[in-house]
């Protein structure tokens, strides 16, 4: 994205995915190229619930007085506007003034959405960046890549060890990886290096606790009891939680037969 946008900053952006910190950083990397091209008459809309897509319909009518051009965000983190949204961004698509920006932004694109109006013209005219998931067995390549771009490098146990903290969190391991650089790491990253720096982006609570028994992760179970324990949790309060919900199941076996 950077390098598309350090060349010419095109009129239509179609950011799509299942993956929070890509669709994140590629839409900052717009705005900064849309604040550095005059595109200042910015306007965001979330669709959610009853949206009011005449709000959007009416965007290009209202011009600033201030002269900057306008940038327009649509954001559909259902990736379902619905058919009068469907209506709205194919006229916005059809009669965006010359010197408008427009970017839609959405999540996971079904397969049947795909087939949708809007999406066909936003594959059509718009650019697109897709962000897709970064899943268990490509996280760990994900990692290193985004460990290179600072020029560091990570111990193969330090790597499994910062893996296993964030879980797969993408969002977790940059902030991680941002504190690593406060605190002025270079070269090699090594287990201490992670155990000082790399929070666990894992925030658990007893229901995860017996959700772990219950699906049979014994890993997952003792990695939830140590964290909640080193939070000052009790482990009779942790069984009081696994007592009550086994009996809840039995309870409701019981009902079944």
């Amino acid at each position: 994205v950077a390098k598309h946008l350090a060349k010419a900053i095109h009129q239509i952006y179609f950011i799509s995915g299942a993956e929070d910190l890509l669709i994140i950083e590629s839409l900052d990397q717009i705005r900064k190229a849309a604040i550095s091209n005059d595109f200042t008459d910015k306007v965001a809309f979330t669709v959610s619930g009853q949206f009011n897509w005449s709000e959007v319909n009416n965007c290009f009518k209202n011009q600033s007085l201030f002269g900057g051009k306008q940038f327009v965000e649509i954001h559909i983190p259902s990736s379902k506007p619905g058919k009068k949204g469907s209506e709205a961004i194919t006229n916005l698509i059809a009669n965006l003034p010359e010197d408008a920006l427009l970017v839609v932004v959405a999540g996971k694109l079904e397969k049947s959405t795909k087939q949708a109006k809007w999406v066909k013209e936003l594959l059509k005219h718009a650019t697109v960046i897709d962000c897709p998931k970064v899943y268990p067995s490509q996280f760990p390549s994900w990692l290193q890549n985004r460990l290179k771009a600072y020029d560091l490098g990570i111990d193969r146990d330090a790597l499994e060890m910062f893996v296993a903290l964030t879980e797969g969190n993408l969002i977790v391991a940059k902030q991680s990886i941002e504190r690593l650089l406060m605190m002025e790491v270079t070269g090699r990253i090594t287990m201490e290096d992670v155990s000082q720096c790399v929070a666990d982006g894992a925030h658990f609570d007893l229901f995860q606790l017996t959700e772990a028994a219950i699906m049979r992760k014994p890993e997952r179970v003792h990695r939830i009891f140590e964290r909640l324990k080193s939070e000052g949790m009790r482990p009779e309060q942790m069984l009081a939680v696994l007592y009550w919900e086994i009996k809840n199941l039995m309870d409701a076996s019981l009902d079944i037969d």
